[in-house]
């Protein structure tokens, strides 16, 4: 029967021809009826039967009511609509499936296109704030320029257009100012070199002079602002290892903060000390140094605390108050991550500011990273060395100093009595020189300077238009270390003064091992061995100083620098240390007195501080070289 069929009525009738009426009857149809049914007369009727297969169960009673064990059956199959049939209840959960995965494709799709137009509005809301900060930074770095740019320029018209010589302060405010700009100058390039990733060279370090040399930078800056600036650092008798470079970079300009925002009258101090240091022999192998820098000024806001890092934020942008370029304590914060370190700042408004950086300080918390110490040798190509050019022919000069100027310090002359001054007052690395020019020639000048102790060590080269076995070897009498003819080829200029100055500097290394001081003798040079007669006659005076030594020998501060380090190597304060060191030495191996007392035998009140350099001279303490008694 069809599934439309919503009835279905069946009739039954038992088989006996007496008392019929007294039969009962009772069905059940099998897959719809959980029991079976009394039958109220002779028919079943049944409606809506769902789509399946039935059977239906017949059984009946004598007319004495006792039923039968027989049973009639009548199978009854109701055929489903097509709905139901499985191949369409298959499509449909295909279909169903299917409809879901694109609805949820669809709602994923939403979100995700919903979460990225919201990241596209973040992210052009922080290009935007991004690109106010810079506006807001290059304005700002703009009016730090142009302060100091003012404050030089200004003058310079002024003197320049009356015709004048500017007095020693406006000088003085002029060499602030220009030093200012340099510094802002500098902070933008270092940021340029952390964005391309700059490297640590941690080298080991016996003394903090890093410290002292920053505290002495400022001292004059606290005498003119009437600021308490002090220094405390803790002395440590062994060796760390950090990157000096790094670590003064961030002390000046947490320092030159410090003296921008504090009033006159203030204080800044300046406190290092050490926390958590494990050691094995005279190294730290792990350890903390800790940097603090406090002030009395006009302090941050809290809310403004977590910023003053950020790269291009200013804390003040109101036109009548200080200005900050935003980069100080950004590259301070960076410099600090690059070194392993932390930075934490306390401040309170209107109180102050306090400072503190954590650094590691030991061999092991770099490993590989720490480069031994050397000897510090002016390199070749750097512009520190110092060329001495003397030519008349202006062409000449000019196009010898433009091909030279970007690997050397020129100095010109056009005449021969000139470049001999020059000389005299720089003591240049080497001298280029012409031979057929005015007032003095070339031979005349090679004979003074190899005739004065200031000059005679200084290489001279001689460029030349006088041609011939004979002008060369004459040219080459005088002391002359080369005689370049007419026309000549820069190249072949450049390459033999890197070699001669290459040659010295191998020279000066082979001398720094052997022993400085022996007898004079012609190796020596004669200038050097009178400087060591002074160090020798005032031995004992523990205020013998570099000026000391200047007016004895009735020299400027400068030429003697360049002498002694064209000669040795060495700053005069090394080389003084050197000599005084060397004469202890002796001393210490006779036994006879004490480190203290030969301390003060060559010029040390400082028992700390004879110990520590005479270590690093020597690679050992004092009390190494005492014989055991």
């Amino acid at each position: 029967m069809s599934y439309k069929d919503q009835k279905i009525e069946l009739g039954f009738q038992a088989i006996q021809y007496e008392n019929t009426q007294r039969c009962q009857y009772a069905y059940m149809l099998e897959g719809f009826d959980k029991d079976w049914t009394l039958a109220n007369g002779t028919r079943a009727t049944y409606t809506n039967l769902p789509s399946g297969n039935y059977t239906f169960l017949l059984k009946a009673t004598n007319e004495d009511g006792v039923w039968t064990d027989k049973l009639k059956r009548l199978n009854i199959v109701v055929t489903p609509p097509f709905w139901e049939r499985l191949w369409v209840q298959i499509l449909a959960g295909i279909l169903v499936v299917l409809l879901g995965v694109w609805a949820f494709r669809f709602f994923l799709l939403r979100e995700r296109t919903k979460n990225m137009f919201e990241i596209e509005k973040q992210r052009v809301y922080q290009f935007e704030e991004l690109a106010q900060m810079k506006l807001r930074f290059f304005t700002n770095i703009s009016h730090e320029l142009r302060t100091p740019l003012t404050l030089i320029t200004s003058p310079l018209d002024k003197y320049i257009r009356r015709g004048v010589k500017p007095d020693t302060k406006v000088l003085q405010m002029m060499h602030r100012n220009s030093n200012r700009l340099l510094e802002l100058v500098n902070q933008i390039l270092d940021f340029r070199k952390l964005e391309g990733n700059q490297q640590l060279r941690i080298k080991p370090h016996d003394e903090l002079s890093v410290y002292t040399n920053i505290y002495t930078a400022y001292e004059y800056w606290a005498k003119e602002k009437n600021i308490d600036f002090r220094c405390e650092v803790l002395e440590t008798d062994y060796t760390v290892c950090f990157d000096a470079d790094i670590v003064e970079k961030i002390i000046s300009n947490l320092i030159s903060n410090a003296f921008k925002f504090t009033p006159k009258n203030g204080q800044i101090v300046l406190k290092v000390s050490y926390a958590h240091l494990q050691t094995h022999e005279d190294k730290v192998v792990t350890g903390k140094m800790v940097i603090e820098v406090f002030d009395n000024g006009a302090g941050i806001p809290e809310k403004y605390q977590e910023k003053v890092f950020e790269r291009f934020y200013q804390l003040d942008e109101t036109p009548n108050k200080c200005y900050s370029s935003g980069i100080g304590l950004s590259l301070i914060s960076e410099l600090v991550k690059l070194h392993n370190g932390r930075i934490d700042l306390k401040s309170e408004e209107g109180i102050g500011s306090h400072f503190t950086i954590t650094l590691p300080v030991g061999y092991k918390d770099y490993e590989a990273n720490v480069q031994e110490a050397v000897v510090p040798i002016t390199e070749v190509a750097s512009g520190e060395t110092v060329v001495l050019l003397i030519e008349d022919n202006e062409d000449i000069r000019n196009y010898l100093t433009a091909e030279l100027s970007e690997d050397y310090v020129i100095l010109q002359a056009d005449n021969g009595k000139d470049g001999f001054q020059l000389a005299l007052e720089h003591i240049p690395d080497i001298v280029v020189s012409d031979i057929m020019m005015p007032l003095f020639d070339g031979i005349q000048v090679a004979n003074q300077l190899k005739a004065n102790e200031l000059t005679a060590h200084i290489p001279l080269m001689f460029l030349t238009a006088k041609t011939g076995l004979d002008n060369k070897l004459k040219g080459l009498e005088t002391g002359a270390e080369d005689y370049i003819e007419k026309p000549f080829s820069v190249s072949e200029i450049k390459m033999k003064i890197q070699n001669r100055l290459e040659s010295r500097h191998q020279l000066i290394k082979k001398y720094q091992k052997e022993e400085l001081f022996i007898e004079p003798t012609s190796l020596v040079d004669q200038y050097l061995v009178k400087v060591n007669e002074v160090i020798e006659a005032h031995l004992e005076n523990s205020e013998f100083s570099i000026d000391f030594l200047c007016d004895k020998l009735a020299i400027g501060r400068s030429q003697l620098y360049r002498k002694i380090q064209a000669l040795t190597g060495k700053t005069i304060i090394e080389y003084i240390n050197t000599y005084k060191l060397s004469k202890a030495m002796p001393m210490l191996q006779d036994g006879s007195l004490s480190i203290k007392e030969i301390a003060f035998k060559v010029g040390y009140n400082d028992n700390r501080y004879f110990s520590r350099i005479f270590k690093k001279e020597f690679g050992h303490p004092p009390s190494h070289y005492v014989p055991n008694k």
